[in-house]
């Protein structure tokens, strides 16, 4: 007892439960520390637990439930059983979302959108929101109407959201990126992005497609046709004008020297009878 620091008068000198004897001559751990390791976890909850009392492993993970062992040991759960309460849900998932991981709670639906929180875990859903990828459709009409994915607001990956798609009427399971519904040059997927009218050629009704004015930097949402606009589009008559217009210039500088010359054959005649 003196040599191990403990009381001669208390078989467990730092009340961990674990006799001194014990602690000296079986585990190895400190009779006078409850917490050998200094790992903020106790000698006999780390051996309770099959965690080693000599080590600080307060970090790791050993049921590879998203709880380090210290987050075991505050919540209550086992570091060793990935569901503590054979829920079929983590611990570390039911931590996260604030449900009970000592309580079997996989048949509640706190978020009240028709999905159970074993639902939720499965489908990958947040317990604590009806509309977990933030699209306006919510879970359970994802999962059981539409198909679409309710933990991922663009299912097909085609970079139009699933709710924008099924206004208007596309299929959100079937790609879109580079289909053209409106045949205005312009991909179903930039319309979403510039917010344009996915069935309307001519968003903003100025005469241009959209895919012209997008192409050339215009807004295809404004309707004002500025003068840079209409001479881009009006290219071609643009050139046409100006090329006439500098042949006339050109013909009206060099007009005094082709009247000099037409009038040199006459000059010759006259010179020629003269002599």
């Amino acid at each position: 007892e003196y040599l191990a620091g403990c009381f001669p008068n208390n078989s467990d000198s730092d009340s961990d439960e674990l006799p001194d004897y014990d602690e000296v001559i079986i585990y190895g751990t400190s009779p006078v520390s409850n917490d050998t390791d200094q790992d903020a976890m106790p000698d006999k909850w780390e051996l309770v637990n099959a965690l080693n009392p000599l080590v600080n492993d307060a970090l790791e993970d050993l049921d590879n439930d998203d709880l380090t062992n210290i987050d075991e040991y505050y919540h209550g759960t086992l570091p060793g059983i990935w569901d503590t309460d054979s829920d079929l849900m983590p611990d570390g998932w039911e931590v996260l979302y604030q449900l009970n991981p000592l309580l079997d709670d996989s048949t509640l639906d706190y978020d009240t959108d028709g999905l159970s929180n074993l639902l939720e875990f499965q489908n990958e859903c947040s317990p604590r929101s009806n509309d977990t990828d933030s699209d306006t459709l919510s879970d359970s009409d994802e999962l059981y109407i539409h198909g679409t994915n309710p933990a991922l607001n663009d299912t097909d990956s085609d970079g139009i959201p699933d709710n924008w798609e099924l206004y208007y009427g596309l299929d959100p399971l079937v790609s879109n990126e580079n289909t053209d519904a409106d045949s205005d040059n312009l991909s179903d997927s930039l319309e979403h992005f510039y917010g344009t009218d996915l069935f309307d050629e001519d968003s903003d009704q100025d005469g241009y497609l959209d895919g012209w004015e997008i192409q050339f930097g215009f807004d295809p949402l404004d309707s004002y046709v500025p003068l840079s606009q209409f001479l881009i589009s009006n290219l071609l008559v643009v050139i046409v004008a100006f090329v006439l217009a500098i042949a006339g210039i050109v013909v009206y500088i060099m007009r005094p020297q082709i009247e000099v010359i037409d009038d040199l054959p006459e000059r010759y005649d006259k010179g020629f009878v003269d002599s």
